[in-house]
């Protein structure tokens, strides 16, 4: 049995920003990426994909539990 992969939407990222109290640039900072990249990614302009996804996905599990 698969496990079941958490979406990475713009509204899921935003929430576990925002529940780990992180601004765009502060998210962006522990990423290594643009701040504009996240925002662009919460807006839905943008989609994260590779090692970027795998990092959101964690960060978004870990402030679900």
């Amino acid at each position: 049995m698969s496990k079941r992969m958490t979406p990475i939407t713009p509204d899921a990222i935003r929430a576990a920003r925002t529940r780990l109290g992180l601004t765009q640039a502060q998210l962006a900072d522990r990423l290594n990426v643009p701040s504009n990249t996240v925002a662009r990614w919460e807006q839905g302009n943008r989609t994260p994909t590779g090692l970027y996804a795998q990092a959101l996905r964690q960060l978004i599990e870990e402030t679900l539990r």
